[in-house]
């Protein structure tokens, strides 16, 4: 039987009516059981698409390229690792920040075109480095920059934290030493 490019055999077919059966009707018999444990979850057979294996190769979370998420360590090469490949491939792409997570990223220059259309997906928080020294020997004027990228796109409905308040208790206005302040995240479009 074909149906919108997935494919399902009978077996399978088959396969998933048994294990509606047991988890519907034989499942609360078998819970009660004294000594017997049931474990409800069948691994269903290989049926041949790979239309999942391809779809996943076009996700990369910044937690797979070694992102930690936990607001101290520094999560800026990882997520350049998951950028640079995302952006070198063909069609559609997504670079994820996981939901749950704080990320420090530091200073940092994303330089396009991408040969995809890519999309960075927050869903977990970015944050920026506390200290003015994370951008020594670098443009105090950028945190995140973004230039020459195309077919953008951000969403995600997390969180990106410039710490603003940070960078006000230094400002101009309360220590007149401090004239420059980071513009933090700034977006480029040719």
């Amino acid at each position: 039987m074909k149906n919108s490019g997935y494919y399902c055999s009978s077996s399978t077919f088959i396969i998933m009516f048994i294990h509606l059966v047991i988890n519907i009707v034989v499942s609360p018999y078998l819970t009660n059981v004294e000594g017997f444990e049931f474990d409800p979850v069948i691994q269903l057979p290989y049926s041949g698409s790979n239309i999942t294996q391809t779809i996943s190769k076009l996700v990369f979370s910044v937690v797979d390229y070694g992102a930690i998420g936990d607001g101290l360590h520094n999560d800026t090469m990882a997520f350049l690792k998951a950028w640079e490949i995302a952006c070198s491939l063909p069609g559609s792409t997504k670079v994820v920040f996981p939901f749950g997570k704080t990320f420090l990223v530091h200073p940092i220059d994303i330089t396009g075109p991408c040969r995809s259309n890519i999309t960075l997906k927050i869903l977990g928080t970015i944050v920026a480095p506390q200290v003015p020294l994370a951008w020594h020997d670098l443009n105090q004027h950028k945190w995140l920059y973004f230039h020459g990228v195309n077919n953008f796109t951000v969403d995600g409905g997390g969180r990106i934290n410039g710490m603003g308040q940070e960078w006000w208790a230094r400002s101009c206005k309360i220590n007149h030493t401090n004239v420059l302040l980071p513009l933090k995240l700034e977006f480029i479009f040719s």
